[in-house]
């Protein structure tokens, strides 16, 4: 049985958390324009607020209702080239198992500058 089936939360603030937040606001004026965020977009709203113009949600299964991409982020054309102004990516590539290949697209899908 885990520990925690809230993934700590129920226990306080996680200590990752801490620190992806701290980095998030250190650079908060990085997150504008077109946005995309894995999961939802909780932290690109949190940070970005009014400076995002449109924000993007991936994630693999369609039965998430925030999703606006839904695929595979280390397959081929599931993100479009040249979109993306930010990508907030928090605890996600550890659970890629072509991590190279999603780094790749991530890449592709930025905007020159992003």
């Amino acid at each position: 049985m885990p520990i925690s089936r809230s993934f700590g939360y129920d226990r306080g603030k996680p200590i990752d958390r801490y620190y992806i937040e701290n980095f998030l606001q250190l650079n908060a004026a990085d997150i504008h324009g077109r946005v995309l965020e894995i999961g939802d977009n909780s932290y690109t709203m949190h940070f970005g607020g009014a400076h995002v113009v449109k924000s993007d949600v991936l994630h693999v299964d369609s039965d998430n209702p925030d999703a606006t991409i839904i695929g595979d982020l280390s397959q081929p054309g599931v993100l479009p080239s040249n979109a993306f102004d930010c990508i907030i990516l928090t605890q996600t590539l550890h659970l890629i198992f072509d991590m190279s290949a999603a780094v790749a697209a991530l890449a592709e899908a930025l905007k020159p500058g992003g």
